[in-house]
């Protein structure tokens, strides 16, 4: 049976402070107590709790709302805070929910369950305390892998699955072959510096000038062991999860869908989309950024097809420019195709004219 508690402001406080100490005790690996949080910045307008399946804290934000509840997946390594910024976006006419999964964040961290199967079971089990029969999934990369597994084997608990930026391994086979890289290939994307690193705020500034997303604060804290001078240290996730989680969407799970689903891809347009990282890029620098631009729209087209043939009634939107985290680079995109899929009963009605990504070319 899940158990459910909730934190109430005193207790998040009080815990915040505590955990700001030197002497704030650290989760052990066989542990599977959520994480002390740390989340002063959190300002998103959620209450949080948390549902114990075994002995594992599965940890959910709520933002409350009304209408149909919208059930936010993460990606792999992100937690419910990821979607911090973006879900208050829908209080307006559904309910967002977000949970975290087994592993990170803010929920517990066993050493075992990261099979689909178990991390579905942890859904369901925030569903059922939260006593939401039927929802709509919105899973963000590996969560779209979770979300269409919980659509094809509960499907009375699914209306409808949104699929973020989730991505299709066997793509990378069906995308046509290219010319090899040119050479001179550019530096490599920066890594967080040591003043990246002195607080959550640092490292939100040198993610939105890296990687092109406004990641919250919130997120930072609740993904990352935080020093009590407030120095963003490594990730916390457990020490196997990452491995054992990778698993995303495989066109025959796709195939026996039967909700409406909407696939949200973003696509480059411009070489500029391939070196955020480079403020003057050389020749060499722009000759590199053009094969991996004809690259990276191949590889989002060759997606795109696959999941018109799983899926022919189903919805697709490109978002020009958009980051993988598609929802923090470009949120009133993302919105906007939401609420446009989830405006309608059938996914049919939104597929608008057929996008001619094939015809993009990139800007000099």
């Amino acid at each position: 049976m899940a158990h459910h508690f909730v934190r109430s402001p005193l207790a998040a406080l009080t815990t915040c402070l505590l955990a700001s100490s030197p002497l704030a005790a650290q989760p052990s690996a066989r542990a599977s107590r959520p994480a002390p949080p740390r989340l002063a910045a959190d300002a998103s307008p959620h209450r949080e709790g948390w549902v114990s399946r075994g002995e594992v804290h599965v940890h959910y934000l709520d933002w409350g709302g009304t209408g149909e509840p919208i059930v936010f997946l993460p990606g792999l390594g992100s937690s419910a805070h990821t979607y911090d910024a973006f879900a208050p976006r829908l209080r307006d006419g559904f309910r967002p929910v977000a949970i975290t999964r087994r592993g990170f964040g803010q929920s517990g961290r066993p050493t075992t369950g990261y099979d689909t199967p178990s991390l579905a079971a942890d859904v369901l089990a925030v569903l059922d305390s939260l006593k939401l029969t039927q929802v709509t999934l919105v899973g963000h990369s590996l969560g779209g892998a979770e979300a269409t597994w919980l659509a094809v084997h509960h499907p009375k608990r699914v209306r409808r699955v949104v699929l973020l930026e989730s991505y299709c391994y066997q793509c990378q086979q069906v995308a046509p072959s290219s010319a090899p890289p040119p050479p001179g290939r550019p530096a490599a994307r920066p890594k967080a510096s040591a003043a990246d690193l002195r607080s959550a705020s640092a490292l939100r500034a040198f993610t939105t000038r890296i990687w092109g997303m406004d990641t919250p604060e919130a997120e930072i804290l609740a993904t990352h062991r935080v020093a009590a001078d407030g120095r963003i240290g490594a990730r916390n996730s457990a020490p196997t999860a990452m491995d054992q989680v990778q698993r995303l969407v495989t066109p025959s799970e796709l195939r026996r869908l039967r909700q409406p689903v909407l696939l949200v891809l973003a696509i480059p347009q411009d070489r500029g989309d391939e070196l955020r990282w480079v403020p003057r890029p050389t020749r060499n620098d722009s000759a590199w950024a053009l094969w991996s631009l004809r690259m990276s729209q191949a590889r989002q087209r060759a997606w795109a097809e696959l999941f018109r043939r799983m899926q022919p009634s189903g919805a697709l939107t490109w978002i020009p420019h958009g980051a993988h985290h598609v929802y923090l680079s470009h949120p009133t995109e993302a919105e906007r195709a939401l609420r446009a899929f989830l405006g309608t009963q059938t996914a049919k009605s939104v597929l608008g004219p057929r996008p001619s990504v094939a015809q993009h070319s990139p800007s000099s």
